[in-house]
């Protein structure tokens, strides 16, 4: 029995103290989908262990159980014969398993090769063989099982389900609920939601924590975007026995409902199907525990995001922005559930303190109800093994909040102990800013620091839809025989520059290596198929290769041409890591003819700043340190984290950040454009 699946989050290694008592054999089950992708075939015996709910975190097959898998190879008429032998025998009882039981380490690496399952020694136990020559009269080894036939394995399998059904009588037996799936024959895509389950100890140190707050006589659960039940799980685990009146889990997912339905019923959690964002009348709820879908705003229907956006912008009183993520209306459209001073602890990115669509959660959270925690997550320490944001965990009151209200902002570690926390007066929190865990220290500016925004207009580099198609290297175009005047000088990504400083050849390309190219051509395609064949080809290739069908590219006229940038003269990357001595967003000063892709930021000179490099050339130095300087000193403050320490930055982000000191000719130019 695999119990979870860890790669990132690691394993926790209090899960080697959980010893389990027993088994529950429920039903036989199967996966023959002829339909999906997948070749082969498994039958297994569904099973659970009230000791190992607690630790169930499957990323990768959100909706599977626990299971002893009989089979899992290529032969679908052996598998079908098997799972019909499991159907004849009674099953759906507890299995008591030796008082040392307990959870073992299995590492899986190597394991495999590239083309087949590398096979693995096997070890049977004393009883396991005496058991054995109980049955058959023979001796169990590796080398036998490996000789067996196919209908030699048929035959043990029946005969050991027979010794197994003898002793069915003396053992306590289980209620199975339905499962759409038992007959084998529905199987659903892994991946056919993009689901991120809680992992099981986050799930446990949410529940306790919420719990600190919660002084209800009775805890009336509820889950919005309840999964298989993770935090219901946790719950069980944490709460008093008997203080849990009624529980209600919602998920939009049919599979999500039936495993959760299977899982659940013998727990007297009620888990209803449907859209939990369209649903009225729900009963109130005074804990809520959340981990919602983190689906970004452009992955969700335009239609059914109009409609969401109306709906909270009302019941909130302020406009919600169309560029929202799927949680955000999550927790807006929650207030509802919740009764007069519920308890709610939300699992949701980090992104909502630094980001414009934010303020409506940021507004939320300090004027709406009593904010209690905050907590951050280290980037480098990841809390789901398939999500790449960094989450916060939120807890509040369902309270009105008050001028002497504080909460604890917290970060690092874990959430009973961080790395650091401290205490932050609610009323201070302005929702129109941008919030930030720790309080930074107060940084003296004079009158020679201005905002980047002053001085410069930000844009994106082009976004070409196709990068492997457009951008290549020169050599490979001038192989190709693509012409000179169908490509333009781009630079290559940041990781492949020599310096921050980028030279200029005679040509304008850019004096680095490799020299990248991209495919831009303003003219018609009966003019490239007369002068230019060799392009023509290429086109050719791309119309077969369906790059002209592309999202972007089949919106521009011609579809070869690009967006048009002029070189900027500087650059900063839009994201990146600090390793070392280089920071995690990088300025670069361009002096080259090369435009970019949108791995950049392009920063254009406002007129006057350009009038004044070409009077004092000089001046162009001084304005790259003080960049150079902000990397370090001021740019975090506008840049948004990502999991793994992945930091990022927007053009009107980057507008907002603070340079200087700076000349006293650069801060008059700035402050001319301003008036």
């Amino acid at each position: 029995m695999t119990v979870r699946f860890f790669n990132k989050i690691g394993m926790p290694l209090g899960h080697l103290n959980n010893t389990v008592e027993f088994i529950d054999l429920l039903a036989p089950g199967a996966f023959f989908d002829e339909n999906s992708a997948r070749e082969n075939r498994t039958v297994f015996i569904r099973c659970q262990a009230d000791d190992l709910l607690h630790l169930e975190y499957k990323p990768l097959f959100p909706t599977s159980e626990f299971h002893i898998t009989l089979y899992d190879g290529v032969e679908d008429d052996f598998a079908r014969k098997l799972f019909k032998i499991l159907n004849k025998f009674r099953w759906g009882f507890r299995l008591p398993l030796p008082a040392e039981s307990a959870l073992t380490v299995i590492d899986l690496k190597g394991r495999r090769s590239k083309n087949k399952t590398l096979p693995i020694r096997r070890v049977y136990s004393e009883k396991v063989l005496r058991l054995f020559n109980e049955i058959f009269g023979e001796e169990l080894s590796e080398e036998m099982v490996f000789s067996l036939s196919q209908k030699d394995r048929l035959r043990y399998a029946e005969e050991i389900c027979k010794s197994l059904q003898l002793n069915v009588d003396q053992f306590e037996r289980i209620n199975v609920p339905a499962r759409k799936d038992v007959a084998g024959l529905d199987r659903f895509p892994e991946q056919e939601y993009d689901i991120h389950l809680t992992p099981p100890e986050l799930a446990q140190e949410m529940a306790t924590h919420a719990l600190s707050f919660f002084s209800d006589a009775a805890i009336d659960f509820g889950d919005p975007a309840v999964g298989t039940g993770a935090f219901y799980a946790a719950l069980l685990k944490v709460a008093e026995k008997g203080s849990i009146r009624s529980a209600l889990g919602i998920d939009i997912s049919p599979k999500q409902i039936d495993a959760a339905k299977w899982r659940w019923k013998s727990e007297d959690m009620e888990v209803r199907l449907g859209d939990y964002l369209h649903m009225s009348e729900l009963p109130p709820r005074n804990l809520v525990l959340a981990n919602p879908p983190y689906m970004r705003h452009q992955g969700i229907p335009s239609n059914y995001k109009m409609e969401l956006r109306q709906r909270a912008s009302l019941d909130m009183g302020f406009r919600i922005s169309a560029l929202a993520g799927q949680y955000v209306y999550f927790v807006l459209l929650s207030h509802k559930w919740l009764s007069p001073g519920a308890i709610s602890s939300w699992l949701i990115p980090s992104e909502f303190m630094q980001t414009g669509y934010g303020k409506a959660l940021r507004f939320y959270f300090s004027r709406t109800v009593q904010l209690l925690r905050i907590h951050q997550f280290d980037a480098n320490n990841p809390q789901f093994e398939n999500a790449e944001v960094l989450p916060c965990v939120v807890v509040f009151r369902n309270l009105a909040p008050s001028v002497e209200d504080v909460a604890i902002f917290s970060e690092g570690g874990t959430l009973s102990n961080p790395l650091h926390a401290e205490t932050v007066k609610i009323s201070l929190l302005d929702p129109e800013l941008k919030w930030s865990i720790r309080s930074r220290p107060s940084v003296d500016r004079d009158d020679t620091f201005v905002r980047l925004g002053a001085l410069f207009s930000v844009r994106r580099g082009i976004a070409t839809g196709a990068n492997k198609y457009f951008v290549m290297e020169r050599a490979k175009a001038k192989e190709l025989g693509i012409p000179p005047i169908a490509i333009k000088p781009i630079l290559p990504k940041a990781m492949l520059l020599g310096s921050d400083v980028v030279k200029r050849k005679r040509d304008g390309y850019p004096d680095v290596h490799p020299q990248m190219c991209v495919l831009d051509c303003f003219l018609e395609e009966n003019e490239i198929a007369k002068d230019y064949p060799h392009l023509m080809e290429y086109l050719q290739k791309g119309e077969k290769e369906g790059i002209r069908k592309g999202h972007l590219v089949g919106r521009r006229k011609p579809w070869y041409k690009q967006e048009q940038r002029e070189p900027a003269p500087f650059l900063c990357t839009y994201m990146g890591k600090a390793h070392g001595d280089k920071p995690a967003i990088r300025f670069i000063l361009n002096r080259s003819d090369a435009i970019a892709t949108n791995t950049y930021l392009l920063m254009y000179p406002n007129p006057l700043l350009l009038a004044l490099l070409k009077k004092s050339p000089d001046m162009e130095l001084a304005i790259f340190e003080a960049l150079k300087n902000s990397s370090w000193n001021s740019i975090e403050e506008f840049t948004r984290s990502h999991a793994g320490g992945l930091s990022k930055i927007e053009p009107r982000e980057l507008e907002e950040v603070w340079l200087g000191p700076l000349p006293k000719q650069i801060v008059e130019t700035a402050t001319k454009r301003l008036l």
